[in-house]
Parts: structure tokens; C-alpha cells; sequence
């Protein structure tokens, strides 16, 4: 079975200023995250983005943009040397009550079953409530991260670790 550690894209892995009003781009947050992924990478973890993108039910961008922010994305991270395993996304909003939307599990679960997954040495990083929320439900360690909204982190759910940023990673994960 493989390790995993899932992760939020807005303000995990991307800038989110401005969030919720600013629609996500692809613009990494790159010196708060290359030294911690790479490190994961090294310690044979999968890495698999799973993101809530409401933004395309709200017809504020469509799929097709979606799927180009991932993809510049996973090829900005290879040219770092970083390889992203997957990346899923939930199109839509909160009042659609899906099941696909985080904390929902549809699409952690499709991640852990595609990729052989073993959830007790596996970790959701983010920067909300939801992810954090998710991960619990999933069964997974989770890790709060300062970047995005998690500067203010005031959520109920506490998660079971908090680093200032992705590259502090290693002080979660046994070495």
C-alpha cells in the first residue's frame, strides 16, 4: 500500500489573496513550499491536490480553466522536481450539497482507492476547517498550515498538527 498526503490547492499550494472575492490562480506560494514537497517526494509519499472549486458552478470560471490551473500547477512543480501523483476537484458550490465538496469524502476516497492508499500513514494539509474536517473523516493525520486562510485559523476542528508553512512538513513527518 502507498502513503499519501493529500492537499488543498488555495493557499496550501497557491496563492489565495484575496479570497473569496479573487477567483485562485496557478501562482505558487514557492518559497513556502518547494523545500516541504520535495522533502515528501524523498519519503515516497504520493502527492494528490483535492480542491474545492466553486468557482465553475458559480460561473466564475469554467472546467476547462480549472483543469489548466492544475496542470500549470503539476508542470511549474516538476521543473522543481516535484511530481504531483493527482489532482480531483469538486465544481461546486455549497448549496449544492454534494458529495464531492470537502469535508465530503467522494473524492478523497476515489484517491484512495485508484492509488492503494493507506490512511493510517497518510496526512491531509490545509488551510481550512473543511480540509481539516475532511481529513478527520477520512481517517487521516491532519495538518493545519499558516498560509491562505489558515493565517487566522479559528475553526472548531483542531487539526492534529500546525506548521507555519508546507516546507516545516518535516517536523510532522517522521524522518
Amino acid at each position: 500500500m502507498n502513503k499519501a498526503i493529500f492537499l488543498d490547492k488555495d493557499g496550501v499550494l497557491v496563492d489565495n489573496t484575496g479570497y473569496p472575492q479573487v477567483i485562485p490562480s496557478d501562482k505558487l506560494l514557492h518559497t513556502n513550499i518547494l523545500s516541504g514537497l520535495s522533502f515528501l517526494n524523498k519519503r515516497n509519499y504520493l502527492l494528490i491536490i483535492i480542491s474545492n472549486q466553486s468557482w465553475i458552478e458559480k460561473k466564475q470560471l469554467t472546467t476547462e480553466q480549472a483543469h489548466y490551473f492544475f496542470n500549470s500547477i503539476i508542470n511549474q512543480l516538476k521543473k522543481f522536481e516535484v511530481e504531483i501523483t493527482d489532482y480531483y476537484f469538486c465544481p461546486h458550490s455549497a448549496k449544492s450539497n454534494c458529495d464531492c465538496r470537502k469535508p465530503g469524502q467522494r473524492l478523497i476516497q476515489e484517491a484512495i482507492t485508484k492509488h492503494n492508499i493507506d490512511v493510517s500513514q497518510s496526512y491531509f494539509v490545509g488551510d481550512m476547517s473543511t480540509d481539516i474536517l475532511a481529513g478527520k473523516i477520512a481517517g487521516l493525520k491532519t495538518v493545519l498550515v499558516r498560509t491562505g486562510c489558515g493565517k487566522e485559523y479559528s475553526g472548531n476542528i483542531l487539526p492534529d498538527y500546525v506548521i507555519e508553512d508546507l516546507n516545516k512538513i518535516n517536523e510532522v513527518i517522521e524522518r
